[in-house]
């Protein structure tokens, strides 16, 4: 009650004293407050400044903005007694002297200490905001959230404001899944690859914070993307030493994983470094389709059982040279492998007839990754906040495949009786490698004003080097070839693409309002050749240029309104231009489109964002339009009928809104109540497909998390999840739940905790339907989705000193996605 009542009346003093405030008063002290021990701002603590003479007992007071930021009007005096206090914080108190007539004093940043020391029975202590908000972006405090103790990172995802994942693993942010992964500031193949195993592998207490990048200024690329979803890992504290922590887990699906995590600091090295072992299996998954004309149907249904496992870690070792000076240099790598074993039978059927059978047994193997090493320099200079940065990355992404098909043709009438069997022995080596050079260079004008500019430059090269091989009966040997006379993609391939940017921006930041805008100018050339082929080489060219507005005004230091503009562009992927036709069944044909163009976006957003100390609410509405969007669509043949083809074209006009909103509300220290959903409403219109459509889709996820006595944490989380629909394609929707126990021992050191996963139903399906012109299509899918695990975490060390880093690198978020995730930059070059 003693700490309540204090942080009550402090906080009416300061707001009382904040309003009585005038801004005549000749002389004016601003600055910013940050944590010394992380470095980053501290929003809302109390500021108050006294005269050294004249009427010392009147104080002037504020609060600070939501990034630390304060500007107080004062009487003129020979000096002033500034000091600053947030409950959990050491007070700052220093003296501040009016020299040489200079009413406009900026004070450089002032780092508060933490506090941990005890008052008899009070400990004094705070509970920092777990959401922090700026103009372009929200960043969610990992370190601070108790449930990250015992989940991994993907299930925490569901908490980060802005951001939902459904009950398969599949994330979006602000409704979309057009966005990208960052891991430390940079995208990482190594995450975007396959996002779903690689944070399911991820203790959650190895992220520091989670930032939801809601408006991509123009240092970005302009490939349009809705968000960047920025992962910043665990860099420790303030002091010399070192820290780390090891973790494992085995749960009933079956499931195995690993963690180490270390940090260290020696004088002016430093080090990080995270390590990952994940194993898994899904089994008895079961699939059903159905392929409807109206002169045939086309049933299957199947079985497979698919193992997986990979490795993956990074490290980072910085060199404060001297205090200007910084150099790091890291790496990633992702190893990745998995196998399965698939059975189905195919059958077709005219009316009511049986007229074919087909089965077929499948066996594939793959591997691939990625190995990524970077180099960034970064110059400061005496002018705080003034960075010329040189950076470049180089990444290796290998992907590799091999799949035997045998298949049996029966007798519809006697199906133990053979016809014929085929057999086919397909294997691919894929792989690009991307080399990136840039240049940034910021500098402040003022306290207020900043501008920034930049230059870059990519080349990618990728390689496919497919082996097609057949056998007519189980005893021969291979020879080359195919089962399908019309798979024209068994021959080499090779792709070369250049892209070259440039971009400025300028930056305007006051006690209420702000302001991010900038331009961005990007040309790219891809090549394709067909060293086999060359009548099917082909190549692409695009410039665009790209505008970027985002206002933001704080009416209170806890609230924010922005309004934020965004012109994006997608340029198409190798895969949706490549025009050679890979047959994958008897009547599924697969191309690309190399008349695509660029897809051209245009986003507007308004958004709110509150604090408080119970309640924390986040809410934008946004409108995305466009003219030229570029999607996959099917059709049948015109001499065929039995035979589909699916490739890409700018089908026409989409235009959607979307309403995401997020709360907290901590009614007690014991208790939290969160809540994260979406919903959508798209129209699309399309002239080549002949088809208006409109539809909804979002979902909607809460959770509670109880903090009992004696170091027990017990959190519930469930939600709903609506797929919605695209030009040809409807999905179902489906629901998800987990509960997770916790106990901490040994002084905090050791966590033990239970999680029970889709407790409700032993199996989970999911569902699609496709419909063209004379044709349908519907798919389903189950598998087993119910687990329980269990995971220990033992942390060791002391680690006080932060390692740094610098604070631009390189960010390459400019391919087309083709996946439906949208998080993994787009198919490898190459591989089909």
């Amino acid at each position: 009650m003693r700490r309540l009542l204090y942080a009550t009346l402090l906080f009416c003093a300061c707001i009382i004293g904040a309003i009585a405030q005038q801004d005549t008063y000749p002389v004016h002290i601003s600055g910013s407050l940050s944590d010394a021990s992380s470095h980053e701002a501290v929003p809302f603590a109390a500021v108050s400044i006294r005269p050294a003479d004249g009427d010392t007992t009147k104080v002037y007071n504020q609060i600070t903005d939501g990034n630390g930021y304060f500007r107080i009007g004062l009487p003129v005096a020979r000096s002033y007694k500034l000091t600053a206090t947030f409950m959990g914080m050491q007070p700052l108190v220093m003296e501040v002297p009016l020299t040489n007539g200079n009413n406009e004093i900026q004070l450089a940043t002032l780092d508060m200490q933490p506090e941990e020391k005890q008052l008899a029975a009070v400990t004094v202590s705070a509970a920092r905001p777990l959401v922090k908000m700026e103009i372009d972006r929200l960043s969610y405090n990992m370190k601070e959230d108790p449930a990250a103790r015992t989940n991994n990172l993907l299930e925490m995802l569901r908490s980060v404001p802005l951001v939902t994942v459904d009950g398969e693993g599949n994330i979006q942010v602000k409704g979309s899944s057009n966005f990208k992964i960052f891991l430390n500031g940079k995208p990482s193949t190594m995450v975007s690859s396959n996002p779903k195993e690689v944070f399911r592998s991820i203790p959650a207490h190895t992220i520091r914070r989670v930032e939801v990048i809601t408006d991509p200024g123009v240092k970005y690329d302009a490939e349009g993307i809705s968000a960047i979803l920025n992962i910043v890992t665990d860099e420790g504290g303030k002091l010399q030493g070192y820290s780390g922590s090891i973790s494992a887990g085995v749960g009933t699906n079956p499931e195995a994983d690993g963690n180490i995590f270390l940090t260290a600091k020696s004088g002016k090295v430093g080090f990080t470094t995270n390590y990952s072992y994940y194993y898994g299996e899904n089994r008895d998954n079961q699939t059903l389709s159905e392929r409807i004309t109206p002169t045939q149907v086309i049933t299957e249904a199947g079985r497979s059982d698919v193992r997986f496992g990979g490795h993956f870690g990074n490290a980072l070792l910085s060199f404060e040279l001297d205090s200007l000076n910084l150099l790091t240099v890291g790496g990633n790598v992702r190893l990745r492998e998995h196998n399965s074993t698939s059975s189905n039978i195919e059958k077709s059927f005219a009316g009511n007839v049986l007229q074919g059978y087909i089965d077929r047994k499948t066996r594939t193997a793959g591997d691939g990754g990625s190995y990524e090493l970077s180099a960034d320099y970064q110059r400061s200079t005496r002018r705080e906040g003034e960075l010329f940065t040189v950076s470049y990355r180089f990444t290796h992404n290998p992907n590799n495949s091999e799949t035997f098909l045998d298949q049996w043709r029966r007798d519809p009438q006697q199906t133990s009786l053979t016809l014929g069997y085929g057999g086919q022995h397909t294997r691919s080596d894929a792989g690009m490698d991307e080399h990136t050079a840039q240049v940034d260079y910021t500098r402040p004008i003022g306290k207020a004003h900043s501008v920034e500019a930049g230059l870059k430059y990519i080349y990618r090269h990728s390689t496919s080097d497919p082996l097609y091989e057949v056998r007519p009966s189980e005893e021969a040997p291979w020879q080359p070839g195919s089962l399908y006379p019309l798979n024209f993609a068994a021959g080499r391939f090779r792709h070369d693409q250049n892209v070259a940017a440039a971009y400025a921006g300028y930056n305007f930041r006051a006690s209420k309002y702000s302001l991010q805008t900038g331009v961005r100018a990007e040309s790219s050339r891809l090549k394709a050749i067909f060293p086999d082929n060359a009548a099917a080489d082909f190549s692409h060219t695009a410039f665009d240029w790209v505008p970027q507005l985002t206002l933001g005004y704080n009416p209170t230091p806890m609230q924010q309104i922005k309004l934020a503009y965004n012109f994006r562009i997608q340029r198409p992927s190798i895969n949706q231009l490549n025009p050679y036709i890979n047959q994958t069944t008897d009547y599924q044909l697969n191309y690309g489109n190399p008349e695509l163009q660029s897809e051209k976006r245009h986003h507007v957003s308004l958004g709110y964002n509150q604090y408080g100390q119970k309640l924390m609410l986040t809410a934008s509405l946004d409108y995305d339009f466009c003219n030229n969007s570029i999607q996959s669509y099917t059709f049948r043949d015109a001499t065929n009928p039995n035979i589909f083809h699916q490739t890409y074209g700018n089908l026409g006009r989409e235009h959607s809104l979307i309403l995401n909103a997020y709360a907290m509300y901590t009614p007690a220290k014991w208790l939290r109540i969160m809540f994260n959903g979406n919903i959508e409403r798209t129209f699309q219109k399309s002239q080549e497909l002949g088809l208006s459509i409109s539809a909804w889709s979002g979902m909607a996820y809460s959770g509670l998390m109880f903090t009992l006595p004696k170091d027990w944490t017990v959190n519930v989380f469930g939600g709903y999840f609506h797929g919605g629909r695209s030009f040809q394609q409807r999905y179902s929707g489906n629901d998800f739940n987990s509960l997770s126990i916790s106990k901490q021992l040994f002084d905090k050191r050791l966590l033990i905790s239970l999680t029970g996963r889709n407790l409700h139903a032993a199996r989970t399906k999911w569902s699609s339907v496709t419909e063209g012109e004379g044709f349908i299509f519907r798919n389903e899918t189950s598998s087993q989705n119910r687990s329980v695990s269990l995971n220990l975490t033992y942390r060791f060390g002391k680690m006080n000193a932060q390692v740094r880093k610098v604070q631009r690198s390189i960010v390459n978020n400019d391919l087309k996605q083709t996946s439906s995730q949208g998080q993994g930059g787009g198919t490898q070059g190459g591989q089909r």
